[in-house]
């Protein structure tokens, strides 16, 4: 008998887009928040506080938010029923494999076209080292720790089906990722309690009411955190939460063919976006904030007609 193909989840599908055009725009304004700009090299010839704010703001949730998303799959994803092997397998093929190809056939050649600030000082080794630890393999980093999450999860679930024990080992995990020294290691502590949060929602359960209670005081509390010190890691995490959860609340349940279309190009979307971003900020950092953003947004729609020949492909 063959096997019924699981009915599409629409709310689902809005977040990623949502989540995955919020990353692009975050990315298309970096170049103006001084704190990244000071880090990387890239300076413009104008202010924009405007774009700083939507940046730091964007920040709060951006990568939770789609670690969430991705605990939310991996809970629907009947697939993941296969033996600890083939799981493996289909994960390593589905990120490592995009991981090391876009590093090194896409982000790395356009860093070295453009000069990259970072790389003045470093030997070729050290580049390659520091790409594969994920170190500085700029976007990408969100790959290998996803892989590890996604084993983690794996193995918990072959030990129980309790989910609170999940919750519980996440919490653990996301305690201890202040002591840990290395990059992918401390990330994949730090994201693996928003997958583990997806995880465990139900999406069905809120009722329309439901829904809005929980968007309105969601919303209140996030204005309350506003109030403190949301930067440090203390206030942050409980400010984050509160956003995530407010754009589940407020996310429609029905989705259309534009937006579904952005669907299924997202994961090209994310791989190939910022390698060209680069461009920009390299050779027309002359440009004011508007002309900048409209070269953005072209190369953008490069991005998704590319990334989506990408898709069509796997």
């Amino acid at each position: 008998m063959p096997e019924t193909k699981p009915t599409r989840n629409e709310q689902i599908v809005n977040l990623r887009v949502f989540a995955t055009l919020v990353v692009v725009l975050g990315h298309c304004i970096i170049i103006f928040d001084p704190s990244w700009s000071a880090s990387f090299g890239f300076h413009h010839q104008y202010d924009c506080h405007t774009a700083v704010l939507i940046k730091r703001f964007i920040n709060l949730f951006q990568m939770e938010l789609f670690f969430v998303i991705s605990g939310i799959c991996f809970g629907y994803d009947k697939s993941n029923t296969v033996g600890p092997l083939n799981f493996v397998k289909k994960k390593f093929y589905r990120l490592i494999i995009p991981f090391i190809a876009i590093a090194f056939i896409w982000l790395l050649p356009i860093r070295i076209a453009i000069n990259f600030p970072r790389y003045e000082s470093l030997s070729f080794f050290e580049i390659v080292y520091n790409i594969l630890t994920a170190r500085d393999a700029g976007h990408l980093w969100f790959l290998p720790v996803l892989f590890n999450i996604f084993i983690i999860s794996f193995s918990l679930r072959l030990c129980s089906e309790k989910k609170w024990l999940v919750i519980f080992f996440a919490f653990a995990l996301f305690l201890l990722h202040f002591k840990i020294a290395s990059f992918i290691i401390r990330q994949t502590c730090y994201y693996f309690l928003f997958f583990s949060i997806g995880n465990v929602m139900d999406l069905t359960a809120a009722t329309h009411r439901k829904r809005t209670l929980i968007a309105i005081g969601a919303f209140l509390l996030v204005l309350v955190c506003a109030f403190f010190d949301f930067e440090s890691s203390r206030f942050r995490v409980i400010e984050t939460m509160l956003i995530v959860l407010f754009i589940f609340a407020i996310i429609p349940h029905r989705t259309n063919s534009i937006i579904a279309r952005i669907d299924r190009s997202s994961f090209g979307i994310y791989l190939f976006h910022s390698p060209i971003l680069l461009f920009g900020m390299t050779f027309l950092t002359s440009l004011p904030p508007p002309l900048l953003h409209f070269n953005t947004i072209f190369n953008g729609h490069n991005s998704l007609h590319w990334s989506h020949q990408y898709c069509q492909t796997e």
